[in-house]
């Protein structure tokens, strides 16, 4: 009885709760209707929620696996002949003794080869903490471990990175000089690859793990993939890919050829033909492999579904069409994702300032954190969320020259040299007296008079200069860089503000990899570090990704404006970057600072800023006076 008069006092106190209520009241009603409706029609609207694309033909399979449409009629092999074990033997040793051969006379020097191998013993001993550092965090009992990649290690950097080296003979001016820097620069990317396998075998193996396992020897366990035939397996299907022919710009090899290959050299052990699980899993592994091996597109932890029905339906499909179907798969399926790419319309302006697009000015500016990734398709992508922009810290892939999914797309020609300028432009100097040093540096590059070296090997040429013509008139001069030492060190401050990539620290075991690099989110694959970028200072030699970006610095001097066409590949995420910085609002005066975008709007303000504060303290100096001044004249006359 108390509390009626006091609610009543509440609500005559209180008008907008008075006018909320009704409203809520009405809201409670329509749910209550919603509830009562017949369940066809939730039924209908939760079916045309989850209706398969057009494209999505991974997705219709699964589904037509889980309503029991199966394929029906299993593709029965032939068995394949396998090869002699002798012939098996002097095919691995051929490509072992051509690798060998290549790099004859050019093994390096004790120092560099005792640095190599040091590096990959280390990183293979502590491969399980840099599994939780890169992989999964949760999964303790690893397929891989120190004995076999220590077993298979140099049959792993010949099959996946030999066709690099083959394939940058053309540019010798990029190619490492030495077998031992060439495979030190490797061991990032072949510590991802692997680990990337190890994820997506580990998940399978923790589906199966029974009771007694812990005294069971997992690589003599006949019901899963033991850690040699996964090494195998990638050995061969790496080193297929890279030696097949090539037809209309695309492999057009199929997963069933891959299989059969596998096969005849006894990687696999060919299932019976009523046995179709068997056929089943040993596809699974190579789509892992051929997905592991590709940096082009986001790898997924967890294994898309690619059922049966699918495997078998398209078994004779070239390869790159199954990737692009698993990529179309993806597009279509609403997963979780804590940090979506930031959607922005694309700047319809024909020029940028490249000042604007430095690290700098993306940091101090536009408020936006940097972040290495290992996927090509993020590279300059803003991500919401974190507030993050991307840069792709693996162009040594493009080395291999080889895109397993689209046509057309060159990985040389233009987009290898595309990639170069993105990384100048991200880079390059912000102050004027150092713009001015970095000309210079290029000018000499591009005149035939000077010559500008890394390490003592001489820096590719991707684009002649503007003003080559004016360059002919310089003295000669030749300028080694080294990014410890000046000018190089002064020339690289934006570079410098990024943090390691955490693929390079963990390889190398820089700056407690296993506490600094963490995940951005529980549920997200992606790392990140806070070691700085200076710690590579410390390494034994530069690796080669880190050299590729400090090398662009000196492929193109760039005016006071550029124009979007310069950039056919990423020109469309330059230009969202573009709409990104001019909808930007500064909120510190650290932004305000760097907010020249309307230079005639900068300096009337910060002309009003100075005279505002020029004007306050002569002000309170005159105050100061005239209080002074009163109070003598009032003393005087006291």
């Amino acid at each position: 009885m108390d509390n009626a008069p006091r609610d009543a006092e509440t609500e005559a106190s209180s008008p907008q709760l008075a006018r909320v209520l009704p409203e809520l009241i009405e809201t409670l009603q329509r749910l209550i209707e919603a509830q009562k409706r017949p369940s066809d029609d939730s039924t209908q609207s939760v079916s045309q929620r989850f209706q398969r694309g057009p494209q999505d033909l991974v997705g219709k399979a699964l589904d037509e696996e889980f309503h029991g449409e199966q394929l029906k009629n299993i593709p029965k092999w032939g068995e394949v002949q396998t090869l002699s074990l002798k012939t098996i033997d002097e095919e691995n040793d051929a490509c072992i003794a051509k690798y060998e051969e290549f790099w004859k006379g050019r093994e390096g020097t004790a120092t560099e080869i005792e640095t190599t191998n040091k590096v990959y013993q280390s990183a293979f001993e502590r491969f399980q903490d840099l599994y939780h550092c890169l992989g999964w965090r949760e999964n303790e009992d690893l397929t891989l471990n120190y004995d076999y990649l220590c077993k298979h290690r140099h049959f792993l950097t010949e099959s996946i990175f030999a066709i690099e080296a083959y394939r940058m003979k053309r540019l010798p001016r990029l190619q490492e000089p030495t077998r031992a820097s060439f495979e030190y620069s490797r061991l990032p990317r072949l510590l991802l690859i692997l680990i990337r396998i190890e994820s997506r075998q580990n998940m399978q193996n923790k589906c199966r793990r029974t009771t007694d396992d812990s005294t069971t020897n997992r690589d003599d366990n006949n019901e899963g993939m033991n850690a040699s035939t996964i090494l195998a397996v990638l050995i061969q299907v790496a080193r297929t890919i890279d030696r097949v022919s090539w037809a209309d710009g695309l492999n057009q090899m199929s997963l069933q050829e891959l299989l059969r290959i596998c096969y005849s050299h006894r990687v696999l052990e060919q299932p019976r033909s009523n046995d179709p699980e068997r056929q089943y899993e040993h596809m699974q592994l190579l789509t892992d492999c051929l997905m592991a091996l590709d940096f082009t597109h986001r790898f997924r932890e967890i294994r898309p579904p690619l059922s049966r029905t699918f495997y078998f339906r398209y078994l004779e499909e070239p390869i790159h069409k199954i990737l692009d179907m698993i990529i179309a798969h993806d597009q279509n399926s609403r997963g979780i994702d804590h940090f979506k790419q930031l959607r922005l319309q694309e700047s319809a302006s024909p020029t940028f300032i490249p000042e604007h697009f430095t690290i700098q000015y993306l940091q101090d500016f536009g408020n936006l954190e940097i972040e290495w990734t290992d996927c090509l398709d993020e590279h300059l992508k803003i991500y919401s969320g974190r507030n993050a922009i991307r840069i792709f810290a693996h162009p040594t892939f493009f080395y291999n020259c080889i895109d397993l999914f689209r046509e057309g797309r060159d990985y040389v020609e233009p987009i290898f040299k595309e990639l170069s300028l993105t990384y100048a432009l991200l880079f390059r100097p912000s102050s004027k007296r150092k713009l001015n040093t970095l000309n210079k540096l290029i000018m000499v590059k591009n005149s035939s008079h000077g010559c500008v070296t890394f390490a003592g090997h001489e820096t590719p040429h991707f684009y002649r200069a503007r003003k080559y013509g004016e360059y002919e008139n310089m003295a000669a001069e030749n300028i080694d860089l080294d990014i410890s030492r000046s000018p190089t060190k002064g020339l690289l401050d934006n570079f410098f503000r990024c943090s390691l990539p955490p693929s390079l620290q963990a390889a190398f075991n820089i700056s407690q990899p296993t506490k600094m690099i963490q995940k951005t989110h529980s549920r997200d694959q992606h790392k990140t570090t806070q070691a700085t970028m200076h710690q590579i200072l410390a390494l034994a030699s530069c690796p080669e990704d880190i050299k590729f970006m400090v090398i662009s610095l000196l492929q193109r001097d760039f005016g006071e404006f550029e124009a979007f066409q310069t950039f056919p590949y990423f020109g469309s995420r330059l230009r969202q970057l573009k709409t990104y910085l001019d909808t930007h609002q500064p909120r510190t005066w650290l932004q305000l600072w760097r907010d020249d975008r309307d230079i005639r709007a900068w300096w009337m303000f910060w002309t009003f800023v100075g005279f505002v504060c020029s004007i306050i303290p002569a002000c309170i100096v005159v105050a100061i006076l005239q209080t002074v001044y009163f109070a003598r004249f009032h003393y005087m006359t006291v």
